[in-house]
């Protein structure tokens, strides 16, 4: 079963970006089976609310699994756990 992430992210933003570039690596890096939604902060009230000052956010299930900078092993972890 391929698990969903949601990246909370910004157009422009490099924190963003390198987030993303570093969770696309890990995924072939280390053969993990999951999907990213990228998700724009800019075009959803609810979420400049809740993560505004968090971005690039990492949420799996709708909890956060991590902010600013990728945890590896938290994705891992979850990954391995199901």
């Amino acid at each position: 079963m391929t698990l969903k992430f949601d990246l909370v992210s910004k157009q422009g933003c490099h924190l963003c970006e390198d987030f993303l570039h570093a969770l696309t690596c890990l995924k072939v890096e280390m053969k993990l089976d999951f999907d990213c939604h990228v998700l724009d902060i800019q075009q959803d009230k609810a979420l400049q609310v809740q993560f505004s000052d968090k971005i690039p956010v990492l949420l799996f299930q709708g909890e956060m699994v991590c902010h600013y900078y990728l945890v590896p092993e938290a994705v891992i972890t979850l990954c391995q756990g199901r």
